[in-house]
């Protein structure tokens, strides 16, 4: 963030993901940007400021993944008050768990997934046990990639579909399982049928 992004961001906007991660040197960085709107920067024993006079918009997900409604937002940040503070406007997105939710963004992502056309799959195979060389291989992957988009089924679909929801009910998930988690699935269920094109 020091001389960088916020630098050159001056008088525009400036977006941050996993604001929550960032050095604790950054932290006090973007809080003096924040609050005075420059930076100091010191090399070789010369101090330069240097105007910042930006928006910042960051994004978090709250400390270890899950957010406590009985904590402060301080405490679920990780993200001490004095920074909070120069913030003017703080949303909070909960993703809580509610199976009827959960259904209509699974169904929603796999009738997306769905729409398309494919090749069929090739149900014979070579007679040969050689593994291939790099270049067949990136042959193989080049031409997949370009000629077989496969799409899934209604039967796939109500797997899936039923997979991710039973996955946001676990409790013993050490992850939550969040939207993306379904469209790593779809994506993965794609790139095995490519593979076994």
């Amino acid at each position: 963030l020091e001389a960088g992004a916020l630098v050159l961001a001056d008088k525009g906007v400036c977006c941050i993901d996993e604001f929550g991660c960032i050095r604790d040197q950054d932290r006090t960085t973007i809080h003096e940007a924040m609050e005075q709107q420059t930076l100091s920067v010191a090399k070789a024993g010369i101090v330069c400021k240097l105007n910042c006079r930006a928006t910042i918009i960051a994004v978090m997900n709250p400390r270890d993944c899950l957010y406590d409604n009985h904590a402060s937002l301080s405490r679920n940040t990780g993200l001490g008050t004095p920074l909070l503070s120069r913030f003017d406007i703080i949303f909070k997105l909960v993703d809580s768990s509610d199976a009827t939710r959960d259904d209509n963004i699974a169904t929603y992502l796999l009738n997306r997934a769905i729409q398309g056309a494919g090749f069929e799959c090739n149900d014979e195979m070579e007679g040969t046990d050689e593994p291939w060389n790099m270049e067949k291989l990136r042959a193989y992957i080049a031409m997949v990639k370009d000629r077989f988009h496969p799409t899934l089924s209604d039967d796939a679909a109500t797997l899936l579909e039923k997979h991710y929801e039973r996955c946001r009910l676990s409790s013993s998930a050490t992850i939550p399982v969040t939207v993306r988690f379904l469209e790593s699935i779809i994506r993965l269920s794609q790139a095995h049928a490519r593979l076994m094109y």
